[in-house]
């Protein structure tokens, strides 16, 4: 099952959070990491009284900046462009109408040196103003910028932390795979399955489906056994149990060792299960001993009365997986 971040456009890793899986965007979580780890450090900082008093005083010095400073500078600097263009164009048309017609009163050396200088004067405070705003808003640029790299360079250094993270829980999430699957196979098996089977598995396989049906189940020593595979237990009732994974019949000794085993293990009751069938002495025998056989059809039977739900691996898959907890396990 794969789950798909839609802020990223990323595939979810997925990470093993107890006996549940939980799909993770690693960069969600990093830039969740960053910023409150910026958070955090902001809320630590030490906060004095002198602190909060420099803070007032800042705030005051500001606005009076503003009022008795930005304000008439803006004026004078809007001011100074329409009154230096339209003064400039005055003499401009005075000077053309002085060419054309020296009669019309003005004198032709209009432009005197207090004339140049105010105007250069205007040119360098326009100059000088728009030079403060300027290096105030590099500052706030250069501040934003230098706030922006900071953050680029930590969420970049956590989204490799959580990569190197989650890669190193790959082998315990992989071995849950495993297990979770050989636990789907058995609990989703058709006979035609079991067949592959060896016995071991088989063995591993009906275990699976006595707990399934509420029995306590114990394995027996791989070599000496007594004939006896599992020990179950339900109800005070215990059972001595023989699997046989054949393909051919089974045969007597099946139900001689079973029944021999059955008081070794202080069992009350033996049985033999089988993939396959039973020759007619061993039916013979079975019933003259008490135990209890379980042929093909009858183990298909139990099969499909004790895990009834045959489900694909997908849709079996989801029940493990908890989508409450996207993005919220701790790395």
């Amino acid at each position: 099952m794969k789950v798909r971040c839609k802020i990223h456009d990323e595939m979810m890793q997925d990470v093993l959070d107890g006996n549940k899986i939980v799909p993770v965007c690693v960069f969600c979580v990093a830039k969740y990491n960053v910023q409150i780890k910026y958070e955090v450090e902001i809320t630590k900082e030490p906060r004095s009284r002198n602190k909060s008093i420099i803070n007032i005083f800042n705030i005051v010095s500001k606005s009076l900046f503003v009022a008795v400073f930005t304000l008439p500078f803006f004026i004078v600097v809007l001011g100074g462009f329409f009154g230096l263009y339209a003064y400039l164009a005055a003499l401009i048309i005075i000077w053309i109408l002085n060419g054309l017609n020296s009669a019309i009163g003005y004198d032709p050396d209009y432009f005197t040196p207090y004339d140049i200088h105010f105007t250069i004067g205007i040119i360098i405070l326009t100059l000088i103003v728009m030079g403060i705003f300027y290096l105030r808003d590099y500052k706030k640029a250069k501040t934003l910028k230098e706030e922006k790299d900071s953050f680029e360079y930590k969420f970049a250094t956590e989204v490799e932390r959580l990569k190197q993270k989650i890669n190193s829980q790959q082998y315990r999430l992989s071995r849950f795979l495993v297990t979770l699957k050989e636990k789907y196979e058995f609990e989703n098996a058709e006979i035609e399955n079991i067949d592959q089977y060896s016995g071991v598995e088989f063995e591993d396989y009906l275990a699976v489906l006595f707990q399934n049906d509420g029995y306590r189940v114990s394995r027996t020593p791989a070599s000496g056994d007594d004939g006896v595979d599992l020990v179950i237990e339900r109800n005070n009732l215990r059972v001595a149990v023989q699997c046989k994974r054949y393909s051919g019949n089974v045969s007597v000794s099946a139900i001689q060792e079973v029944y021999a085993g059955k008081d070794m293990y202080d069992c009350d009751e033996a049985l033999v299960v089988t993939n396959s069938y039973f020759t007619a002495p061993a039916i013979k025998m079975a019933e003259k001993l008490n135990v209890a056989l379980w042929n093909r059809k009858e183990l298909t039977q139990h099969i499909n009365l004790i895990m009834p739900p045959k489900v694909t691996w997908t849709t079996y898959i989801k029940d493990f997986y908890d989508l409450k907890k996207v993005n919220k396990v701790e790395l």
